[in-house]
């Protein structure tokens, strides 16, 4: 009687275990699918409030990559300069030039991965450190020296929290050590690629335009018009299909990019 006793209690026992191992279980789903939705909700918030931003730079893009690749060209310019100057004993020119460099490096980086998250921004792909990043650095271009002000100031606003020197952590070795230029250029091709992707889709929409985008090069001209006066590109009225993840123009029938191998 004292073993059946045993068994039933056994088979009890595993039962309720496997009862409540399925209630922890259901909880946990719960839990992973409220955060989920907070998540999503804390995120459509800080895009909302990104948008100016993105706005800012999509109707500067001019200015913007103006600055960024001029920036480009000086950093390329001080790096042969330090690369070719000799190191002296007290460090001397060569040093200062270092430190220049170095400080011309961290902004490099950020260029590049605020053009990134411009375009992830523009087809709503972010999170709400990537408003953080935009809100802060977009000062920059009306004249403000973003790291500086970051190691001098208190920043009174509700990106406080993110500093540009906490980002720069993950390059600290490429630009100290390696003094290796990111690659601009890409990023900014890319989200430039983005506007005039998401500039057509807009005059798509539009029931009565009379006046298209060059498949090309995206110059807006006359529905009417044959060819491009910008590029010389012959003007057909169809819809282009890009890449997802890169921006790259591909044939409507692709099923994988033919620039980045991604799956369409």
């Amino acid at each position: 009687m004292g073993i059946l006793r045993k068994v039933v209690g056994l088979a009890f026992g595993e039962a309720g275990e496997g009862v409540k191992n399925e209630v922890k279980d259901i909880a946990s789903s719960k839990k992973d699918e409220i955060k989920q939705k907070q998540a999503e909700k804390k995120n459509e918030l800080f895009k909302e409030k990104a948008k100016p931003y993105v706005d800012y730079a999509i109707d500067n893009v001019d200015v913007i990559v103006d600055k960024a690749k001029q920036f480009l060209n000086e950093t390329v310019d001080l790096n042969e300069e330090f690369n070719n100057t000799k190191k002296s004993f007290f460090g001397g020119k060569k040093a200062e030039l270092e430190r220049k460099l170095i400080n011309n490096l961290k902004y490099l980086y950020l260029f590049r991965d605020y053009f990134v998250i411009l375009k992830n921004m523009t087809r709503n792909i972010s999170d709400y450190k990537d408003y953080f990043f935009v809100k802060r650095f977009t000062k920059y271009f009306d004249g403000v020296d973003v790291l500086e002000q970051e190691e001098n100031e208190l920043i009174e606003d509700d990106t406080a929290g993110f500093l540009f020197l906490d980002y720069l952590d993950k390059y600290n070795a490429q630009i100290y050590n390696d003094h290796a230029l990111p690659n601009v250029e890409e990023a900014i091709n890319l989200f430039v690629r983005e506007v005039k992707q998401t500039k057509k889709v807009e005059v798509s929409n539009e029931v009565n335009n009379k006046f298209v985008y060059c498949n090309n090069c995206g110059t807006k001209i006359d529905v009417n018009t044959k060819f491009c006066p910008e590029c010389g590109c012959k003007n057909e009225v169809t819809t282009n299909k890009f890449c997802p993840e890169c921006g790259a123009k591909i044939d409507n029938n692709a099923k994988f990019c033919p620039e980045c191998g991604n799956k369409l």
